[in-house]
């Protein structure tokens, strides 16, 4: 639970920084800070919520994709705010607190419906009785497995994590350049770069309906593959 816990609370100290900071100096710098804390807490969020998917066997694609496209869609929050804060008149600081708070208080079903141990995949389990079975001074002992400075410094671990910081880092510039796209294309006139973000904010939401779809065709070659592994047998 250590993961979760600390993701969460990253996600409430960030939203905390950034309903603190103002446009004059010196709280002004807490923008950055603000942010970096939440986007760390927030990947957290996602990639330990995705340790689910191991509880649904053959479903595990579909399901790790829908954790993501809810994910994706949590824009529709923000989007949300904005026109509150445009139509409403509420403070921005307001929501920046009400999401602290809602982050610390998603500490109580971390606490006391995760389980202290990983998930564990059946599929997996099975496997590795088959192979105890046939093999088994291979899983004698301990010694085996491979330890934690031979995984983070392997080539697939460290592909997979520049991957994954160019990824995110497109994005970024992505949705933070947003706004300026909208400005040079509608000649700066504020209710058509409203508009423009709010349909924005809107396509972004689809990712609930269509992460899933690519789960689901992953789980179906999946099962295709070991159709024809059992038949060439």
């Amino acid at each position: 639970m250590t993961t979760p816990s600390f993701s969460r609370i990253c996600a409430a100290l960030g939203a905390a920084l950034l309903g603190s900071a103002q446009p004059d100096e010196p709280l002004v710098h807490l923008v950055l800070p603000a942010m970096l804390v939440y986007a760390l807490g927030a990947n957290c969020v996602l990639l330990s919520n995705m340790a689910v998917g191991d509880l649904f066997g053959d479903k595990k694609s579909t399901v790790v994709t829908l954790i993501a496209g809810a994910f994706d869609s949590s824009s529709a929050v923000f989007l949300l705010l904005k026109i509150l804060y445009m139509d409403a008149g509420i403070p921005f600081h307001v929501f920046c607190y009400v999401l602290a708070a809602l982050s610390m208080l998603s500490l109580i079903p971390t606490f006391f419906l995760f389980p202290n141990k990983s998930f564990q995949n059946n599929s997996d389990n099975e496997d590795e009785e088959t192979t105890d079975d046939e093999t088994p001074e291979m899983y004698s002992g301990s010694d085996d497995k491979p330890k934690f400075r031979q995984i983070v410094t392997s080539g697939l671990f460290l592909s997979h994590v520049l991957y994954m910081c160019v990824e995110n880092l497109s994005i970024n510039f992505v949705i933070g350049s947003a706004n300026g796209w909208f400005n040079t294309l509608t000649g700066q006139q504020p209710d058509k770069v409203n508009l423009w973000t709010n349909i924005f904010g809107y396509f972004m939401m689809a990712g609930l309906l269509l992460d899933p779809i690519t789960g689901l065709v992953n789980d179906r070659a999946l099962k295709l593959n070991i159709r024809l592994e059992g038949w060439r047998k």
